[in-house]
């Protein structure tokens, strides 16, 4: 997915993604910002706009889909919180 800088065959590894996001974030001055938050925030994307969770879990890697479960209760959480919120209270 992240070709190094030795060519197309030669790929990143994860350390090297997280360095370099962490490194331009710092330049930028956001703090907080790590590969799993853009792993996380992916999952819980592909949740939220109703991919099944088994293909998550292919995307993702997870070998456990009770792990993704998370995402999938999180956005049911976010989508009562909508629905009150519209009330008005």
């Amino acid at each position: 997915m992240f070709p190094g800088m030795r060519g197309a065959t030669e790929r990143l590894i994860r350390f090297m993604v997280d360095k370099i996001s962490r490194d331009a974030c710092k330049r930028i001055g956001v703090e907080g910002v790590s590969t799993h938050l853009f792993r996380r925030t992916a999952r819980a994307q592909m949740s939220s706009a109703g991919i099944p969770l088994r293909t998550i879990q292919e995307i993702s890697g997870k070998s456990d889909p009770k792990m993704l479960q998370r995402y999938k209760q999180g956005h049911a959480q976010a989508l009562k919180r909508k629905a009150v919120s519209g009330i008005g209270f």
